[in-house]
């Protein structure tokens, strides 16, 4: 699987874990950013307000449009500007999304309580984490 297969699938993985009411302190953010309300007793989502979240806010309040025009002259800018390295721009994605594997693995092995099921979860997670690594090696070394 190439790179942005990992990374959407790690992406959701994470999500889905968050959804169903395990508390990952990485994934939080995002969905109180989303403006998404989740209850963590019964893993339900309690309200759902994208235009009352900070993203909305950010993106097409007073500031928000500046950051939109600003985004569209650089995007602009970089279609004409042709640059030998492309793989800086990806490079926070994955720190972000290496973040939020690393506390979502953390969260679970903190959950669970039996030995057997620490190990079962250290062997999907590591596994998943392998081939992550490897991706992005790949991704890195032919690019």
């Amino acid at each position: 699987m190439k790179l942005g297969g990992w990374m959407i699938t790690l992406t959701v993985m994470c999500l889905f874990l968050a959804l169903i009411g395990l508390n990952i302190p990485g994934v939080s953010t995002i969905t109180d950013a989303a403006g998404i309300t989740i209850n963590n007793e019964s893993a339900q989502i309690t309200d759902f307000n994208f235009q009352g979240s900070s993203i909305w806010q950010k993106l097409f309040g007073l500031n928000g449009l500046l950051l939109l025009v600003s985004l569209g002259s650089v995007i602009t800018a970089g279609l004409y500007v042709v640059t030998k390295d492309k793989s800086i721009l990806i490079l926070p994605f994955l720190v972000l999304v290496a973040g939020i594997y690393i506390s979502t693995f953390i969260s679970i092995v903190l959950y669970v309580e039996t030995g057997w099921m620490k190990s079962l979860v250290g062997l999907i997670f590591g596994g998943l984490g392998v081939g992550f690594f490897m991706s992005i090696l790949d991704y890195f070394t032919n690019n």
